[in-house]
Parts: structure tokens; sequence; C-alpha cells
């Protein structure tokens, strides 16, 4: 049961990355490099979401396993509780990743323009 939204959501995240990179090797420059950085952000994003899983889906089939004790079924107890926030928790993770580059773009820009400005008429005291 779990399963199957786990595959279901890393079926959804390889077709998004494999649009994006489609998109970047056709495109050339800095739109082409912010692309394979987006690739990057939802790739590690999908990693942390899909070993939650995993974790969750490892915990669940041991304890249910009649050999193991009470340790294993806290175990599983809180690896459940962990697997629940992860979806927002990676969610936000894209949306800082992004606000983060974005930033940083926007101060290159601004240096740029500052530094390729050019007067004319003025002269060197």
């Amino acid at each position: 049961m779990l399963s199957q939204p786990s595959n279901a959501s890393q079926c959804w995240l390889a077709a998004i990355i494999y649009r994006i990179w489609s998109a970047s090797r056709q495109s050339t420059g800095m739109s082409g490099y912010n692309l394979r950085l987006t690739i990057r952000i939802i790739a590690e994003s999908g990693f942390i979401y899909t070993v939650t899983n995993i974790a969750t889906l490892i915990s669940l089939v041991v304890s249910s396993e009649p050999v193991y004790n009470e340790i294993a079924i806290i175990v599983s107890e809180v690896f459940s509780a962990i697997n629940y926030p992860v979806a927002g928790i990676a969610f936000n993770l894209i949306l800082i990743r992004v606000a983060q580059q974005r930033a940083s773009s926007d101060v290159v820009e601004s240096q740029e323009s500052v530094s390729s400005a050019r007067f004319r008429g003025l002269s060197k005291a």
C-alpha cells in the first residue's frame, strides 16, 4: 500500500526531470545552466522523499514479523511519523533553493549592469 504512491511519485518525478533535461539540452548559455540546476534541485528533493519512503516501508515490513520485539515496532512508528512531513519539507526545500538561486542571479545581474555603465564627458581630475 505504501509503495504504490511512492512508485507513482517516482515515475512523475522521472518524467518531470526528463522533460526539463530535454529542454536544457536544446538551450545554451545561462538558460541551460539554470535548467540543469533545476533538475538537480528537484532530484535532491525527490531523493529525500524516496529514501524516507523506503525506510518507512522497510521498518513496516520488519516490524510485522513476529520474531522482532517492541524496538522494531517503535522504529516503525518513528519512521512513519517522519515520513508524513517529509513531503512538505521536500517541497519547501525546492522553494528555498530556487529563491536562493534567483537571489544570487539578481546580484550578479545588478553587478554586471553597474560595472558596464559608461559616462561621457567626464574627465579625470
